[in-house]
C-alpha cells in the first residue's frame, strides 16, 4: 500500500510539473498579397470574429491581450521585441521565432477558441474602406487557411524554416489588391 501511495505521488508530481509546449492554442494567419505597405497601413487590417468584433490574442496569457492587428513581418517582430521589457524579458521570447513567415503579413489569435473542430467560428479581416457605409470591408478567413502553431513547434524550435514553409503553403490567405478594394 505505502508502495502505491509512493507511486501515485510520484506520478502527480510529474505530471504538475511538465512544461507545456509554448504554441498550445496558439492560431495564425498569413497573408500574402500584392498591395504595398503604405496601402496596406492605410487599411489597418485587423481580424474580427463573426459580429464583427476585434478579437484580441489571449494566447500568451490573461494578462497579455493584444489586438490582433495583421501585421507585415518585420514590424511584427520589432513590436515582440520592444515587448520584451526588463521586467519580463520572457513576454513575447516565442513570438520571436516565426522566420517561415517572412515576407508575409502575418496575425497571431487563440486558435482553441475560434477553430474548434465541431463548430470553427467565422473570422474576417477588417479592413478601412471609406466607399462602405460603415467605413469597413470584410474578408472572410476559411478554416482551411488557419495554422495551429502547435503542430510546428518543434520545427520552430528548430529553425527549420524552409521545412515550415513548404508546409504552412495551402494555409497562405492570398487577398489582392483588388479584393481589397485598391485600383
Amino acid at each position: 500500500m505505502r508502495h502505491l501511495f509512493l507511486f501515485i505521488l510520484l506520478i502527480a508530481t510529474l505530471t504538475t510539473s511538465a512544461q507545456h509546449c509554448p504554441w498550445d492554442c496558439d492560431g495564425m494567419i498569413m497573408i500574402k498579397t500584392d498591395a504595398g505597405k503604405e496601402e496596406m497601413k492605410k487599411l489597418d487590417p485587423v481580424l474580427v470574429d463573426v459580429n464583427k468584433k476585434l478579437i484580441l490574442d489571449t494566447s500568451l496569457g490573461a494578462d497579455i491581450l493584444d489586438l490582433c492587428r495583421i501585421l507585415y513581418y518585420d514590424d511584427f517582430l520589432k513590436i515582440r521585441i520592444e515587448g520584451m521589457g526588463e521586467n519580463d524579458p520572457n513576454r513575447y521570447r516565442y513570438d520571436t521565432g516565426y522566420y517561415f513567415a517572412k515576407n508575409h503579413y502575418i496575425v497571431k489569435f487563440n486558435y482553441c477558441t475560434y477553430n474548434r473542430k465541431d463548430t470553427p467560428t467565422d473570422l474576417f479581416v477588417r479592413y478601412n474602406d471609406p466607399a462602405s457605409g460603415t467605413g469597413y470591408s470584410y474578408i472572410e478567413v476559411p478554416p482551411s487557411r488557419r495554422l495551429d502553431l502547435h503542430q510546428y513547434n518543434r520545427a520552430i524550435n528548430t529553425k527549420a524554416t524552409d521545412e515550415i514553409l513548404r508546409a504552412v503553403q495551402p494555409f497562405i490567405l492570398t487577398i489582392n489588391r483588388k479584393e481589397f478594394g485598391l485600383r
